[in-house]
């Protein structure tokens, strides 16, 4: 048969043309599901490449807000970020970050070298992506009283005054008096801002703002840390001497007497029973944080509303170190049972340690432990004295980072904090007394030589010529600014 007519017949069977057909078509097929395979992984390495973008734009503006000016911080959050996503991600990557306009915002570009699984269009090929991230700053926060409806929940007599000169002050008190200023006192800040009202504005500088939104606790979701067992049973008392202290459980408390020198090995100190340094006393520690556990009695009442005014500066220090749990604070020309009782032990040359301690045991041996336990104190104060001298600076990480001192939740309402040292120049970090009242009396400015200072109290009393001086260089200090307070940055990304 005919080379022709073969080629004929072929032509006119369907089934083999089908055959041909399909045999010529397979191989544009292949090159074609290879290539969408292609495509397909350069899309999903493109968004996973955005993605880590677009992770270290907002990190990197977050620290912006923190950083200010100080661009190569920013860079350095940057490119951290975008290493450890590109490292995750197993891809290799050019970054390119830099702070752009004027100092609002972060932009991050990656151009990665992709692998091709199916190599039809080549080998590899290169993708690149760029996220920019801007920050909508609002001024920071650096004091918050958290008491819902006190009376003078911020209430500064004398010439008290709060200098605060890059930051904001808040005030959850709904009472139309929950922010007061009387006589001479001042208060200096970025911005105030009240739920309720204000006594004495013309003291304030700018004018409070009133009816503000309730701000609520901005610690709330930080852990407490672990209570642990007593490393220190009795009062631990360092006197006329300097002395390394390590970190750990103090069950009876930390009196520093005139004279002494605690050195704080970094770490937590969980105090019970009080925190205090007399005069002529010094407590240092850098990377130190203080969680302050205790329960008061229930047959003490807790200060009310009546009483928290009734601060008295003018008492002996061992009285706020060892007097009674919610006990109102004498007025001037009283003193109550227990302040009495530990005076005589020390007039008798056992030290303020040893009254305490000595005090304590007298009351075991009571034939009423528990009415006379309600006389003792409990829970964890603190008391810096006149010519003290506090050095302080928070942890850099761990379950107290940022923190300075920490209050036990479930304390007391209104314990009385109290500060009349002249030489409290460093505190660095955030005050953490959410059921606590922190009074100040000093006659220096307090915590003033410190990077950054935050308060977070249940109410706040100052009187004298006491001046809390709260910075907000943040950028200046490696102590992290905990969550929630500090500055308050809106960052969204723009591109």
């Amino acid at each position: 048969m005919r080379f022709d007519i073969c080629l004929q017949r072929l032509g006119r069977d369907r089934r083999a043309s089908v055959v041909v057909w399909f045999a010529l078509a397979v191989p544009t097929l292949v090159v074609l599901a290879a290539a969408a395979t292609d495509y397909g992984w350069l899309a999903l390495k493109r968004v996973e490449l955005q993605q880590i973008a677009d992770a270290a734009a907002t990190g990197a503006a977050k620290e912006l807000a923190l950083a200010g000016r100080e661009n190569e911080r920013v860079i350095v959050v940057a490119r951290e970020i975008a290493t450890a996503g590109l490292s995750q991600a197993k891809l290799s990557s050019q970054i390119d970050a830099k702070v752009v306009d004027n100092y609002s915002g972060v932009s991050v570009s990656l151009s990665a070298t992709v692998t091709l699984p199916m190599p039809i269009l080549g080998q590899s090929s290169v993708v690149g992506v760029n996220a920019v991230a801007h920050v909508g700053k609002a001024p920071p926060v650096c004091m918050v009283s958290l008491d819902p409806d006190g009376s003078k929940a911020v209430n500064l007599q004398d010439a008290a005054m709060v200098t605060a000169p890059g930051c904001g002050i808040y005030d959850n008190s709904r009472s139309s008096d929950g922010l007061s200023a009387q006589g001479r006192a001042q208060m200096h800040a970025t911005t105030i801002c009240t739920v309720g009202g204000v006594t004495g504005s013309a003291s304030f500088t700018p004018s409070p703002i009133t009816d503000c939104p309730t701000l609520e606790d901005p610690l709330a979701g930080r852990k407490q840390p672990a209570l642990g067992r007593c490393d220190h049973t009795e009062t631990v008392v360092v006197r006329r001497q300097s002395v390394v202290l390590n970190p750990g459980v103090y069950c009876g408390g930390l009196i520093v007497e005139e004279g002494g020198v605690a050195r704080l090995n970094p770490g937590i100190y969980t105090i019970r029973f009080g925190l205090a340094v007399a005069a002529g006393g010094t407590l240092q520690g850098t990377g130190v944080g203080f969680f302050l556990t205790g329960q008061s009695p229930s047959n003490v009442s807790p200060f009310s509303d009546r009483t928290t005014q009734e601060v008295n500066f003018g008492a002996p220090w061992l009285e706020a170190a060892v007097r009674g749990e919610g006990y109102v604070v004498p007025r001037m020309g009283q003193e109550c049972e227990l302040v009495s009782a530990v005076r005589g032990l020390l007039q008798g040359g056992q030290g303020l340690g040893g009254a305490v301690n000595a005090y304590r045991n007298q009351v075991r041996r009571q034939s009423q432990p528990q009415q006379a336990a309600g006389r003792v104190d409990a829970s964890a104060r603190i008391y810096f004295d006149v010519d003290s001298t506090i050095d302080l600076a928070a942890p850099k990480d761990g379950p107290l980072a940022g923190i300075l001192f920490f209050e036990d939740r479930s304390n007391t309402l209104l314990i009385q904090h109290q500060i009349i040292s002249d030489n409290a120049r460093n505190l660095l970090g955030t005050v953490y007394l959410s059921r606590g009242l922190l009074a100040i009396a000093s006659t220096k400015r307090i915590a003033e030589g410190s990077a950054y200072t935050i308060i977070v109290a249940r109410r706040v009393f100052m009187n004298r010529s006491a001046n809390l001086y709260l910075n907000s260089n943040y950028s200046r200090s490696d102590v992290p600014v905990p969550e929630g307070v500090g500055p308050i940055a809106k960052v969204y990304l723009t591109r």
